[in-house]
């Protein structure tokens, strides 16, 4: 997130307390793990590629959403009335629940106080 946001390897590492390369050999790493490249990189910064800018977004959106979990597991640990609930819904299986939610999507939107125009 952090290349992705100062547009640079360097500025990132900086403000990541990491080696620059230490940083840029676990970007190209994760980007030969998923068979996508990330970043288009130059002498002047590195810049998230059409291809890269899906996962940025993702990965943007699962940070928030850790960083809501905490809080709420927080707030339970100081007494604070509240609920844990954890969801995951992933756009590469919404075609194989396009014919309506299974028993256990049911029950699992049940626990977690879900009704029909919310998501899980």
């Amino acid at each position: 997130m952090a290349t992705a946001d100062t547009q640079s390897f360097s500025r990132a590492a900086a403000l990541l307390n990491v080696k620059q390369i230490t940083l840029s050999r676990r970007v190209h790493q994760l980007e030969e793990q998923l068979g996508v490249k990330l970043f288009e990189r130059s002498t002047r910064g590195a810049e998230i590629t059409e291809n890269g800018r899906p996962f940025i977004e993702q990965a943007r959106r699962i940070i928030t959403d850790v960083d809501n979990l905490q809080t709420t597991a927080r707030n339970v640990s100081y007494g604070l009335r509240g609920r844990i609930a954890v969801g995951y819904c992933s756009p590469i299986i919404s075609p194989l629940t396009k014919s309506g939610p299974s028993d256990s999507e049911r029950v699992l939107k049940d626990e977690i106080g879900c009704s029909d125009g919310d998501e899980a």
